[in-house]
């Protein structure tokens, strides 16, 4: 005669056959990870549209976006860097951009709606521009997200293999930036900073990286003495050629 029902044993059994099937197509689907995937697909997609518009509005205004124009927020002023080894210096601003935040009518023409970060708020993009003359007609921009998927080989074409970011939000992993500026990468370069600081013990302006080496010969200190990037507190450390 045919057994009518499963005994408890074998209810116990399939489910735990179940259970081993459903973790092995979760392990071999890894859904995270292809969530992160698709965030940081968006991001670039996104990045690049605004990217190209960000030349359009160049084109026409020869200058890019000021901060009232792209951001939502206040914007925060970040130390002096230098654009190359000459004495040309680089005063950088920056805000986050989300386009759900405010709208932006001055970006209408070259972008149907601005981008905003798929993990918004615990993550946003950043805005970082050329405000030496108060802001008024950026010469260059940087625009910095933070991939969720850290492997993605991409972090490393771009010089962000160790984040960047200017000196006060270097969380950042991935960007888009105009033509005639370089990403700021950690750790960051003392060449590309202006004035320097050196701890005596306080901590102390030095100038520019070949009158630092002057101030360490005449105090009698090691050429190796580490210099720092930031006044008052000497903690960001920048490094020597």
């Amino acid at each position: 005669m045919l057994k009518k029902s499963f005994t408890l044993m074998e209810i116990l059994i399939a489910i735990t056959l179940l259970g081993i099937l459903a973790a092995g197509t979760m392990a071999l689907l890894k859904p995270q990870e292809q969530i992160y995937k698709a965030w940081d697909s968006k991001r670039k997609k996104e990045m690049d549209a605004v990217r190209k518009a960000l030349e359009d509005f160049y084109n026409d205004k020869q200058r890019y976006p000021l901060a009232t124009e792209i951001c939502y927020d206040a914007t925060t002023t970040n130390p002096n860097f230098r654009y190359d080894s000459s004495s040309l210096l680089r005063q950088s601003c920056s805000c986050h951009v989300c386009g759900t935040q405010v709208i932006r009518r001055s970006l209408t023409p070259y972008v149907n709606s601005l981008l905003c970060d798929p993990q918004n708020p615990q993550k946003k993009y950043l805005y970082d521009f050329d405000c030496r003359s108060n802001g008024v007609n950026p010469s260059w921009y940087r625009l910095y997200t933070a991939l969720s998927n850290t492997s993605d080989p991409a972090i490393k074409e771009v010089g962000c293999k160790n984040n960047c970011g200017p000196k006060t939000d270097l969380n950042y992993n991935y960007l888009v930036f105009s033509s005639n500026v370089y990403p700021e990468v950690n750790p960051y370069q003392c060449l590309n900073y202006f004035p320097l600081y050196i701890k005596t013990p306080s901590c102390d302006n030095c100038g520019s990286y070949a009158a630092c080496l002057r101030y360490m010969e005449r105090k009698g200190l090691p050429l190796t003495t580490p210099l720092y990037i930031d006044a008052t507190t000497c903690k960001i450390e920048c490094v020597t050629p």
